[in-house]
């Protein structure tokens, strides 16, 4: 795999996961909404939060690309962490009901728009305008949590008669 092509997947994960999700739930189109929620918990949440772990992971960053020139500093760790811990509770999302998925799409928006919010920053205060704070990445960390919460709604049908309300 070349460098730039390693470069357009590495700035563009989460847009190419929405896409891969949309065509997922393309396949069967019989309960579009259900489906594509769960497409989205399974790839965009579950498989992007991996990506993010591999991506952020000290351990792992001379074999993936890096296009930040943000300092390296003792937090990357605990990020990449968090992130596993996002990805793999999206992996488990995807088979959950709906009050699970609740927790996870609001886990999830918390953090990424705290991360949008990060960028911005970068670009107003610090100048710095290097990918990915002005790419797909930025744009899918502002969309993403709003696609999740409107699908959550559409989603909900009634209270679970397993989940223990006290």
């Amino acid at each position: 795999m070349s460098a730039q092509t390693a470069n357009f997947i590495t700035n563009n994960f989460p847009l190419l996961m929405c896409g891969l999700a949309i065509l997922f739930a393309l396949m069967i189109p019989a309960n579009f909404n259900r489906r594509f929620f769960t497409c989205m918990l399974f790839f965009v949440i579950g498989i992007g939060g991996i990506w993010d772990f591999t991506q952020h992971n000290p351990l792992l960053q001379q074999f993936t690309p890096h296009a930040t020139n943000w300092q390296l500093n003792p937090l990357e760790l605990p990020f990449a962490l968090a992130n596993l811990a996002v990805g793999v509770s999206g992996l488990i999302a995807a088979f959950a009901n709906w009050a699970y998925r609740a927790a996870i799409v609001s886990i999830t928006s918390i953090w990424l728009w705290g991360c949008a919010a990060f960028q911005i920053d970068q670009m107003v205060y610090a100048q710095n305008f290097s990918l990915p704070n002005h790419s797909s990445i930025l744009l899918t960390n502002l969309l993403i949590p709003l696609i999740l919460i409107i699908l959550l709604i559409i989603s909900y049908e009634k209270k679970d008669t397993n989940t223990i309300y006290y």
